[in-house]
Parts: structure tokens; C-alpha cells; sequence
């Protein structure tokens, strides 16, 4: 079993997400003029931007922790605690996108979760090899 110090650190960083994407829809919107809504909007999103390293990062430290919690914290099986995590974490990337979509001038972007799939990939390949 893991020691009970790097669990709690874990802990204490997901509660500390979790009160980041609760408190999000609670911020002051920046809205538009009405000048600028009649432009017409250009959306550039790069396949190398930093937005998408923070996607393939995050995907990647979730699946792992998911990984360690469901296998080591619950005592399940590692299938189970990859298939779990894997999905749990696309399931965020998911939501999170879903939430772009509801914000002021919010677009998804398709290259965010091609990002979180890779993320989600890799760590699920590495866990299994190594």
C-alpha cells in the first residue's frame, strides 16, 4: 500500500481543482462591444500551442492518478483501474469542452481533445509496459 502522505497531497490538489472548476462559471464575463460582435470571429487554434501541452499534461497526471487511487487506494485490478481512469479522464476533457462551448464567444476545439486522448494514450501505454 502507498503511504498515507502522498495521498493526502493528492487529495488536497483534486479538492483544490475541483474548487477551481466550481468557482470558473461564478467569474466576471469579459463581454464584447457590440462593435466587436459584428466582425466577423477568425479562430486560430494551433496544433502547437501551449493550451495544448496543458491538455495532453493534465490528461496524462489524471490518468495516473486515477490509475494510482482506483488500484492502490480502492485494491482493484489493474484493467480495471486503467479502463477507469482512462474514461473518467475523458470524460473531464469532455466536460471541459462542453463548458467552452457554453461561455461568451466559447468555441470547443476538437485539437484540445485530440490533446487529451494522446495524454490519456501515452500514460495508459506506459503503465501497461512498464
Amino acid at each position: 500500500m502507498l503511504r498515507t502522505q502522498p495521498l493526502i497531497f493528492i487529495a488536497a490538489l483534486v479538492v483544490f481543482l475541483a474548487a477551481e472548476i466550481i468557482a470558473a462559471p461564478f467569474a466576471p464575463a469579459q463581454y464584447s462591444t457590440p462593435q466587436d460582435s459584428l466582425r466577423p470571429q477568425v479562430v486560430h487554434d494551433k496544433w502547437f500551442a501551449e493550451d495544448k501541452a496543458q491538455h495532453f499534461l493534465v490528461s496524462a497526471f489524471l490518468t495516473g492518478l486515477g490509475f494510482v487511487v482506483w488500484r492502490e487506494g480502492l485494491d482493484r485490478s489493474e484493467n480495471q483501474s486503467l479502463y477507469f481512469s482512462g474514461a473518467a479522464t475523458l470524460g473531464l476533457g469532455l466536460g471541459k469542452e462542453l463548458y467552452d462551448l457554453k461561455k461568451p464567444k466559447g468555441r470547443a476545439s476538437f485539437k484540445d481533445l485530440v490533446a487529451d486522448v494522446l495524454g490519456i494514450g501515452i500514460t495508459m501505454f506506459l503503465i501497461k509496459t512498464i
